[in-house]
């Protein structure tokens, strides 16, 4: 059976980078599968560094949306509105995975409506997720 293509919008190129900016690692995000970030060798994407849990975050497609989920951390996801459990990554938005930046190339994105909005969920009938991600 040949391999199933996907188009070029459906797979995202996550960039990698220094507190400063410079790019240390870029890598093809496949929408079908999600992807382990952490200080562990096992993880799909290492960052090798005592700041970082061995298995720090979680990155997955979601609804069109990629997204980067803390893996019940102490440090959690940082963010511009500080510390989080799970955001959304952009090309516009970044997550700090202890010294590491994270980010999408060339994907533009907004804030899914349930971050940080728990109670606006509740009245409008939205299922609640809860604010961390058990993988």
């Amino acid at each position: 059976m040949p391999a199933m293509p996907y188009s070029a919008t459906t797979v995202a190129e996550l960039l990698i980078s220094n507190p400063d900016g410079s790019v240390i690692a870029q890598r093809k995000l496949n929408p079908v599968r999600g992807y382990w970030i952490g200080r562990e060798a096992s993880c799909d994407i290492v960052v090798d560094n005592p700041a970082v849990s061995r298995r720090h975050a979680f990155v997955f497609q979601s609804n069109g949306r990629w997204m980067a989920c803390d893996a019940g951390t102490t440090s959690g996801l940082e963010t511009e509105a500080g510390s989080v459990r799970a955001a959304p990554l952009s090309a516009d938005s970044w997550v700090g995975v202890g010294p590491a930046y994270l980010w999408l190339s060339g994907a533009g994105g907004q804030l899914p409506g349930w971050i940080d909005a728990r109670p606006a969920a509740v009245e409008a009938g939205r299922p609640v997720r809860p604010r961390r991600c058990v993988v």
